[in-house]
């Protein structure tokens, strides 16, 4: 289920794991509860699978970021 959920969002959003939390939390909050203990081995699944893929990059407050992004095989799946 977070799987496909996760897929939705990525779809619509490129997006942090926080961001990810919070789109996820507004559009189906009465379906799932999520936390990163959900979210985190979900990304990871997807990205062996090469659903998913992230980019590295500097945010504002100096912290580095994962920006995940849906590839094509995600689209597929």
């Amino acid at each position: 289920m977070f799987e496909i959920v996760t897929l939705y969002v990525l779809n619509k959003y490129d997006t942090t794991i926080y961001r990810l939390l919070k789109i996820i939390d507004e559009l189906f909050f009465a379906l799932l509860k999520t936390s990163a203990g959900t979210i985190n081995p979900t990304l990871k699944k997807l990205e062996k699978a090469g659903c998913v893929e992230y980019v590295e990059k500097m945010s504002d407050g100096g912290m580095l970021s994962k920006i995940y992004s849906i590839t094509p095989t995600g689209k597929k799946h």
